[in-house]
């Protein structure tokens, strides 16, 4: 987390650089917020991001490798709003196999399950199973409805 302006908040990538140019690092943006960010957590090697302000939940996917140049990276940012403000959460992160036929697949893209469970300051827990399949489908579905019939 980074406070560069008044009034914003960033999520950035940082790259530090090897060899005769180790003094100097790649830095990118990858996340802007008015709201102060009170916890983040990184997962699938840099893959999501989780952060929470008060009481949204955000989540950031990329299918950006973590070779590309940092300029190249780029996420996918879903807000959710909570029932009340979130004072802890967790991540389990479940990888399934895919079958050959998709891994010959250069399309075929599939993201871990993201599993999130989220501390309520009033002492509730909030389970989120395959939160990020479940926003994506929602997506799919909403843009799908609106789709002009031709």
């Amino acid at each position: 987390m980074d406070r560069k302006a008044i009034g914003l908040w960033r999520i950035s990538a940082h790259r530090l650089l090897a060899g005769p140019e180790a003094h100097k690092s790649e830095v990118a943006t990858l996340r802007t917020s008015k709201e102060p960010i009170s916890s983040f957590k990184v997962v699938e090697n840099g893959k999501s991001i989780i952060a929470t302000s008060d009481s949204i939940l955000t989540l950031g996917t990329t299918r950006t490798t973590s070779q590309s140049p940092l300029k190249a990276l780029s996420y996918t940012w879903r807000d959710v709003e909570c029932p009340e403000w979130i004072s802890s959460f967790d991540v389990r992160v479940i990888r399934e196999e895919m079958t050959p036929k998709q891994k010959k697949s250069e399309k075929h893209h599939r993201n871990a399950r993201l599993d999130i469970v989220i501390g309520g300051l009033k002492g509730s827990l909030h389970v989120y199973d395959d939160l990020m399949r479940k926003l994506i489908r929602v997506e799919k579905k909403s843009n799908k409805d609106a789709a002009p019939n031709f």
